[in-house]
Formats: C-alpha cells, structure tokens, sequence
C-alpha cells in the first residue's frame, strides 16, 4: 500500500480533476476513470488478451460450424459476385469504391472484393466469405470487454453473446460480405453504447467501425439520433466522435441517396396495413425468434397472430422501460431499424405483389436479423438480469426454454447449391481477351459477368 502511495500522488499531479464526470483528463483530454467512479460504474477487472483471442476463435468456430461449405467450399452469395466482385475485376476495385448501389456507397463489400483481387479467382470467394466471417464474430468480444460492462456482469453479457451466435431466422446473414453491413452496423451500436474509449487503440478502432459502418449502407442516420441520447446521457466530451463522424457519414449516404442514385430506391407498392404489420411482427420477429425461420406470417389466422403480436409487443415495452440504459437504447436502435425497413424495403419487382406481402413469405432475410437479436436478448434479460423479479424470470424462463427449439432447428444453415465455381474460372482462363464470361451464382438466379482481360 505504501509503495503505491508516491505514483498515485504523481498520476493526479499530472491530471485535472473533471469532478462532474468522476474522471480525470490528461493533457490529451483523455478521460482516466478514478478506482471510485469505476466501482460507482460496476467496471470490472479486463480480461487478459489471450482470453479476447480465444473468444473471437470460438465465435469463429461456431459461426463455421453451423455452415461449413461457406468456408470450406466457398461460393459467392448474391451480390457478393454479382455486384461487388464484378464491380472491382471488370472497372477497377478504385472506381468501383465511388459507385453506389441500391442508392448508398457500400465501402466494406467493395474493400473485400478489392482484397479478392489479390489472390487466385478461385480463392476469390473465399476472401469475401472470410471478411464477412471477422465482422460477424466481433460482436462476441465485444460483449464481453469491459467497455460493456454497464449492460451487466460478464456472465450475463457471455450468454449474450451465446444467443448471438446460435440465434434462429438468420440464416441470410450467415458468413457473406453483402450481409456484412448488418454485423458492422451491430459493432458500431454496440460502440455507440460502450464506455468511453480510453487508450489510442481503442480510439482508432472505434474511428474506422463508425467510418467503415457509416460509409457502407444507412445504417448512421438510425445510429445518429442514438449516439445522440448517448451524449446527453453520459455528459461525456469523447462522445462527440461518434457523431461527428456518423453525421458526416450521414451526409454523404443522403447525397448519395438523394442526387446520385436516387432512382436506385424508387418507392415500390407497400402494401401497408395493421394486419401485414401484425403478420409480420408476430410471424418473423416473435415467432421467429422462438421457433425459428417460419411461413407462420401467411398461414395463422390473424386473430391468432394479433394475440402473439401483443403479447410480445408488452414484453419488448416492458424491457425497454425496465433495462439499464445502454440495453433500452440498443433495444431502441432495433426498433428504429425495423421500421424504416418496412417503410422502405428492397425486394423482387414485377412479381406483381406489394413489398409486405412478398417480406411475408420470407423469413430469414436480412430485415428480421438485429430485430431478432433484440428479442433474443430480451428473454435473456428477463431470466438473468438483476432487476427481473419473480414474475418476470419465470416468463423468460419458459420463452427461453421455447427459444432452444428454434436454437436446435436453425442451427444449421442450408448448403449452398455447387455451382462449379472452378470450372468457369477454368473456361475464363481460357476465353478470348475482352470476352464476357456469365457465372450463375446463389441464389437461383444470381450471375456474375466477368470480362476476360
């Protein structure tokens, strides 16, 4: 106790005491938490980088084990080839960096087939697939740093992260670069709502996940308004770097959106009504997170799906309410995002139906994943959260136990269709200087066209 005394007097010696935040600032107006505020804040003891590597691996492991061939034969999924790989081999990974798709700049998939280049055609995919498999595992480690430690002890936010990786209904979203953008986006909710980065590391990583997050789709005018509620929570000076740059980030996708492409996005028949809404919610977000993906949305009678859509619309209310801060703001971005899915959804055109009509028989989409996750988090909460009462445990503990039926039966991913990717690289190898190549890619009726240079 003694020899520690003389260091302490010098540590505050060479710091300000910022006493309406419990911290201490630096020269750099780097925010050092007193041991008191860190108790007041439940911060717990870091885990050693070892354990982080260890984490991440598992996630990994688990991620490939529930489809292997994504890694082990890996294929270009949708736009992956169609769109991304195409772009960087035929115009250039560069110029493709500039183009928009679907009406946003799409920055993390264009990086990945930029790095595809780099390597065999063959291996190609494979690139891809393994970008998309780093941005889906982050999330895990994440969890269980102490940068999170306000959404609760570690072994609540472990059996977060459990639930994350073996969630139900997301199986589009599982090891592909197209889909990576909704992972990124759970990153950089997950930052907006961490403590206050304390070392450069930690100031530099969270730069580039808003940076990359807020440059690869629209998902930082939804984080905007959060980082917002952040900084008005917390009263912390370093919260302003996430909103500068999701603001900045915010522009840019607008301008995209609004003068660059804006055609990309032309509204499509909706098809809005209480009871598509009701479909939805209870089939694919309720529903889906309990039993797993489902056509439940088109085949239970609607006074059925009112009652679940209810009963399950109260808990996510009740939760929001209840939770500590960091987890109702999450539950908060979930919903915003649902949302403005449903009020702008890309789907199939001239299939003659309107949009939520055609979301209705499709579970498993990208729409219904962090709405999932919400839900999936929710019951955890309910059973292992300190403020749950009785009541409540016992009703999270019987949804849960529902939730490992869809757990076991979404597990596994579908395999993808073999397509031969290797021999049609074989038969461009060969191909005449400028010729076109078409490559059918999954899903069915997906190609990738690849000029012969």
């Amino acid at each position: 106790m003694r020899a520690s005394q003389p260091s302490r007097v010098r540590e505050r010696s060479s710091t300000s005491l910022n006493s309406r935040h419990g911290c201490y600032t630096d020269r750099n107006s780097l925010p050092v938490f007193t041991n008191e505020r860190k108790l007041s804040m439940g911060v717990e003891t870091g885990l050693g980088w070892y354990w982080h590597v260890l984490v991440f691996c598992a996630a990994v492991v688990v991620i490939i084990s529930r489809q292997p061939g994504a890694i082990f034969h890996a294929q270009f999924f949708a736009e992956d080839g169609h769109a991304w790989f195409a772009d960087a081999y035929n115009h250039g990974w560069f110029f493709s960096l500039f183009r928009t798709y679907n009406g946003y700049y799409q920055t993390v998939p264009r990086l990945a087939a930029a790095l595809a280049l780099l390597v065999p055609l063959a291996s190609a995919p494979l690139v891809t697939n393994l970008v998309g498999l780093a941005f889906q595992a982050l999330p895990v480690s994440l969890l269980i740093s102490t940068r999170l430690s306000r959404w609760g002890p570690i072994g609540f936010r472990a059996v977060l992260g459990i639930a994350y990786l073996a969630m139900p209904n997301c199986s589009e979203v599982n090891v592909t670069v197209t889909n990576a953008q909704w992972h990124l986006a759970l990153i950089a909710c997950l930052l907006v709502l961490a403590a206050s980065p304390q070392t450069k590391i930690w100031r530099y990583f969270d730069s580039a996940m808003f940076g990359l997050c807020g440059l690869t789709g629209p998902f930082c005018m939804l984080l905007l308004p959060i980082a917002f509620a952040m900084l008005y929570v917390r009263r912390e000076r370093c919260r302003w770097m996430p909103i500068a740059i999701l603001a900045i980030a915010s522009g840019i996708q607008g301008y995209a959106l609004v003068f660059v492409d804006s055609a990309a996005r032309s509204p499509a028949q909706l098809g809005a009504s209480p009871e598509w809404l009701t479909r939805l919610l209870a089939g694919h977000v309720y529903l889906g997170t309990l039993v797993g993906h489902n056509s439940l949305a088109l085949q239970l009678e609607t006074s059925t799906l009112r009652w679940i859509a209810l009963i399950g619309t109260g808990l996510f209310v009740y939760w929001l309410f209840k939770a500590e801060t960091e987890i109702r703001l999450f539950a908060l971005f979930s919903a915003l995002l649902l949302a403005a899915s449903l009020r702008n959804p890309m789907v199939p055109r001239g299939v003659g139906l309107p949009a939520w009509r055609i979301m209705g028989g499709a579970p498993a989409i990208h729409y219904w994943f962090i709405p999932t996750l919400a839900c999936s988090w929710m019951l955890v909460w309910y059973v292992f959260d300190r403020k749950s009462n009785q009541f409540t445990q016992i009703i999270g503990a019987v949804l849960l136990l529902t939730m490992t039926y869809g757990f076991v039966r979404d597990f596994r991913h579908p395999a993808y269709r073999d397509l031969q990717f290797g021999q049609y690289v074989e038969m461009l190898d060969h191909a005449k200087p400028g010729e076109t190549l078409v490559i059918p890619e999954n899903p069915q009726g997906w190609v990738i066209q690849l000029d012969r240079r």
